[in-house]
């Protein structure tokens, strides 16, 4: 039988009131799932695992190639306005990533953080809830 975190509330009235019913997945290809059968990305696997606790709705907005400048950029369009709900924001991987002949990340450290703190500050600003996703090491 497989875990369900709804398992783990006190009543179905809480949970309710705690959990919300929309999740918006924001990230890049790994989010987008485009190089894996439908069925193994993981915004489509959260979505089947979720069903057997009730009704909930999975908006993947992953785009391949996208760091969190473009994230930033499309914000409003692609995220801002599904909310309320919790948002999972995984980035990383292109922000780090060089150019051919390039001796610098696509994003430094400082702007990937400042970005990211835009990103989690504009969610919370329009009663989102985000959870930032972290699938690769550190």
């Amino acid at each position: 039988m497989a875990f369900c975190p709804c398992s783990v509330l006190p009543s179905w009235r809480r949970m309710i009131l705690m959990v919300p019913k929309k999740i918006v997945c924001l990230g890049d290809s790994i989010t987008e799932s485009k190089s894996v059968s439908v069925l193994d990305g993981w915004p489509v696997r959260l979505q089947l695992h979720l069903t057997s606790c009730g009704p909930w709705h999975i908006y993947n907005r992953g785009i391949s190639g996208q760091t969190t400048r473009d994230a930033l950029e499309r914000l409003e369009k692609d995220v801002l306005s599904l909310l309320p709900g919790w948002v999972l924001i995984e980035f990383g991987i292109n922000d780090s990533s060089f150019r051919p002949r390039q001796k610098v990340p696509r994003v430094s450290r400082e702007d990937f953080a400042g970005c990211l703190d835009e990103i989690v500050r504009q969610i919370r600003a329009a009663r989102g809830r985000p959870i930032l996703v972290l699938n690769h090491p550190l």
